[in-house]
């Protein structure tokens, strides 16, 4: 009885271990489902799709993002909730880009002289959010 005890215990302490030292989906609150990058933070990266359990599991993220639907999606609360202010905007012929900071984000790209680390892509149907940037398409 006293050995399972043990495996049990040493078993939480290993999961709350991996809970606590690793870093969190930085868009736990959006989304159970990340696109993170690994090993870079550049186009280099390379590229999965993993649900929060996964998550917890990797080494080296460098950034991640996630889609979301663009019906509920409140800009002003997803500033409001990463304390970030918009450097700049960009227009596409179906989307507008947002590029902002958020002193609650720690990995940071510096582009125009400002230093970003959310991406926001706002479409007709769908958004995507990314931190520091987006990578691949969107």
């Amino acid at each position: 009885m006293l050995k399972k005890l043990g495996a049990i215990f040493s078993l939480v302490i290993i999961f709350l271990s991996i809970i606590i030292f690793n870093a969190q989906p930085v868009f736990k609150k959006y989304s159970d489902s990340y696109e993170v990058y690994l090993e870079s933070a550049s186009s280099l990266a390379e590229i999965r799709t993993v649900d929060r359990a996964e998550y917890l599991t990797l080494r080296k993220v460098k950034g991640e993002s996630v889609s979301l639907s663009a019906t509920d999606f409140d800009l002003q609360k997803l500033l409001s909730d990463f304390d970030a202010q918009i450097k700049f905007t960009e227009q596409t012929s179906d989307s507008k880009i947002y590029y902002a900071y958020s002193p609650k984000l720690k990995r940071v790209k510096t582009i125009k002289g400002q230093k970003i680390n959310l991406h926001i892509v706002i479409a007709s149907e769908r958004v995507v959010l990314g931190s520091p940037l987006i990578f691949g398409s969107f």
